[in-house]
């Protein structure tokens, strides 16, 4: 049966640096230093399939699946920003503007939204092999060094990988004996206006792969179709571009 007996704790040093708004500027920088640690991150409703098999493996020694929460960042940096831009009427540029030059290069505003944080934790399952609970396979044992990261196939750049040497990396794993459990981590009037937005998201278009999708499955081709070690989804979403004008009056 699944109980909810897990315990979890958390831990973090949080800093922020706040600039109210000032002579046309104002932001806010935050940075959290933290460490989550837990028995299981997936919630026991969950079940065996649908999330990411976090639940603890050996019911006769809880503490043994004791460490890094699966959603575990250590560090994590945010960020928000709003500026008004030097042009236009009392703006260092183009103070003195008439009022149809100002309602062109007046009013513009410039904000932006910054988030970068630490890679997720992950783990190597072993298959379809129950060393220890039926329904909840072992995690796989590392018994050779591994380099993990974001790592493009020379073959094939659409192919992305968890691992360094792809699907070699296979062999550098082994399945648990019996009653073994591992781990792993947008001028005329003054009651007019006219406004053009133009906002952007993920600006350098990044992309952030999804350790949960990589297939981990050591004993055959993950259910996806996916060979070892390679992701399938990603955390991130492409650039987005919009476009807005709004006239108030």
């Amino acid at each position: 049966m699944f109980k909810s007996m897990g315990t979890a704790n958390y831990h973090a040093a949080q800093f922020s640096l706040r600039h109210r708004w000032s002579h046309g500027v104002q932001f806010d920088f935050n940075y959290t230093f933290s460490k989550s640690i837990d028995l299981a991150s997936d919630a026991e409703r969950v079940g065996t399939i649908g999330g990411n098999a976090a639940q603890i493996q050996n019911a006769r020694s809880p503490f043994q699946f004791r460490g890094v929460s699966d959603f575990d960042s250590t560090h994590q940096f945010t960020s928000n920003w709003l500026t008004e831009l030097p042009f236009g009427r009392g703006k260092a540029i183009a103070g003195n503007a008439n009022g149809f030059l100002n309602a062109l290069i007046g009013g513009w505003q410039l904000s932006g939204l910054f988030r970068l944080e630490s890679g997720f934790p992950f783990y190597v399952q072993n298959g379809y092999q129950w060393p220890t609970d039926w329904d909840l396979s072992g995690n796989g044992y590392q018994t050779a060094p591994v380099k993990t990261g974001t790592f493009h196939s020379p073959t094939d750049p659409s192919i992305v990988s968890a691992f360094s040497n792809f699907s070699v990396a296979q062999n550098s794993f082994r399945e648990p004996f019996l009653g073994e459990a591992g781990q792993w981590q947008m001028p005329w009037a003054e009651g007019q206006s006219l406004q053009l937005r133009w906002e952007v998201f993920n600006v350098f278009n990044n992309t952030r792969f999804d350790a949960v999708s990589a297939a981990y499955n050591s004993s055959i081709l993950d259910y996806s179709g996916a060979a070892f070690g390679q992701y399938t989804r990603l955390l991130t979403n492409p650039r987005v571009m919009q476009f807005g004008l709004r006239y108030e009056f």
